[in-house]
C-alpha cells in the first residue's frame, strides 16, 4: 500500500513527541532516585555540562532515544526470528561498549 520512505516518515513524525519528551522525564525522575541534592541550581548544573546553556544530558538522552529506536526498528527488519535478535542485542551492546 505505501513505499518504504513515506511509511518510515509518518512513523517518525508520529512518535517523535514521545521520543522528544520521555527521556526529559526520564532525567528529572533520575536525579531524585538516586539522591543528589534537592535545589534547582543542583539539578541545573547536572542536566548541563560546563555551564552551557544548552541541557546536554537531555540532548544525549534524546539521542539515544533515537539510536534505540532505529536499532530495534534495523534488527526487526533483519531477522524474521525474534530469537535470534534476543539473542544478538547483547552481543551488540557490548560491542558497541567496547569498541
Amino acid at each position: 500500500m505505501y513505499t518504504t520512505l513515506p511509511y518510515y516518515l509518518a512513523k517518525t513524525c508520529v512518535e517523535l513527541p514521545y521520543q522528544l519528551i520521555m527521556p526529559i522525564f526520564f532525567a528529572i525522575i533520575l536525579y531524585w532516585i538516586i539522591g543528589l541534592r534537592n535545589t534547582a541550581e543542583c539539578f541545573w548544573i547536572f542536566s548541563t555540562q560546563f555551564g552551557a546553556n544548552l541541557p546536554v544530558l537531555a540532548v544525549c538522552l534524546i539521542v539515544m532515544s533515537f539510536f534505540s529506536n532505529a536499532l530495534g526498528l534495523f534488527l526487526g527488519c533483519a531477522f524474521s526470528d525474534v530469537r535470534q535478535v534476543v539473542s544478538l542485542v547483547p552481543v551488540l551492546f557490548l560491542s558497541i561498549l567496547i569498541g
